[in-house]
């Protein structure tokens, strides 16, 4: 008897599991990038070792806090899942304030309030990069250049607006690294002197545009085939897998066995390494501590995901 009823539990589970197979082929909607998958790239955003820069005399750790954005970098050290995030870009959809996917037929929306839940920045407004408006530029390029003239070089930034401008073309604007790496356009140069001045940033808004719009430029193909660059890479690869986990999709494909250990990377780190590549300092004084369990890292579930 007791055979008889193990055999028919593992005919019920079977029977489940294809029920769920057939419901998922059929909710899974069509790619909506024209890229294939093996030709696209999951970027890690950067992870910032405040307290080894602080070390090396490099003063940024103020400057964060007062914008609010410890929980943001904190939530950027951990795994990215790049299959996964491959799998939300495909089938990725813009509407006017949400991207729309599906992921091995689970739906998952990403909306800039999301994105404020998610960085405990719920009510945080401030500067989105928007230049419209701003008249003082003389202001802007005095503080933040060298030369106090215009450019839009990284290069010419003073020290610690160069490195911040490494820090937002790593995190915030995301970007890969070979894609025009020394430039910098009027909204970031406007951001880093609101960063340097202790102005309010609206971040979640700017993450969520940058990343609405990423996606828009990969769909068109008319624009791909005239384009120098193939928006052949993916940002906000943390971000994304940090989303598809709070928000429980990860742990429902694990429990129906449909993924089980997903291949993990991640981003690489700002720290004193950085500092001496881009011959800020000399000597590393403290070499900076590695974190082992950054890829099998799962940040706890917020309460109100």
């Amino acid at each position: 008897m007791a055979s008889s009823s193990k055999a028919q539990q593992k005919v019920s589970s079977s029977q489940q599991q294809q029920e769920h197979e057939q419901q998922q082929q059929q909710n899974v909607p069509q790619k909506t990038c024209l890229i294939p998958m093996d030709e696209l790239e999951v970027l890690g955003e950067m992870m910032v070792d405040f307290d080894n820069l602080e070390e090396h005399d490099i003063h940024l750790k103020d400057d964060m806090k007062f914008q609010g954005w410890e929980a943001f970098f904190y939530r950027l050290c951990g795994p990215v899942f790049p299959e996964l995030v491959k799998e939300f870009w495909v089938r990725a959809t813009i509407m006017p304030k949400a991207i729309l996917s599906f992921v091995h037929g689970e739906e998952i929306s990403i909306t800039e309030n999301l994105l404020r839940r998610l960085f405990g920045l719920k009510n945080v407004e401030g500067a989105s990069g928007a230049i419209i408006g701003r008249t003082d530029w003389d202001v802007v390029y005095t503080e933040i250049f060298k030369s106090e003239k215009e450019s839009t070089i990284i290069k010419e930034f003073k020290d610690p607006y160069r490195i911040w401008a490494k820090i937002l073309m790593g995190c915030i604007y995301h970007r890969k690294a070979t894609v025009s790496p020394n430039y910098v356009n009027k909204d970031q140069q406007d951001i880093l002197y609101c960063i340097g001045k202790q102005d309010k940033v609206d971040l979640p808004y700017i993450i969520f545009n940058h990343m609405w719009n990423h996606v828009k430029d990969s769909r068109e193909q008319a624009r791909l085939k005239s384009s120098k660059y193939k928006r052949n890479f993916i940002p906000f690869g943390r971000i994304i897998t940090d989303l598809l986990v709070q928000t429980g999709l990860v742990g429902d494909l694990e429990k129906a066995g449909i993924i089980k250990d997903p291949f993990a990377m991640c981003g690489s780190t700002m720290n004193a390494h950085t500092l001496k590549k881009m011959n800020l300092i000399e000597t590393i004084v403290t070499s900076p501590s590695v974190d082992h369990e950054i890829l099998t890292r799962k940040a706890p579930a917020l309460a109100d995901f």
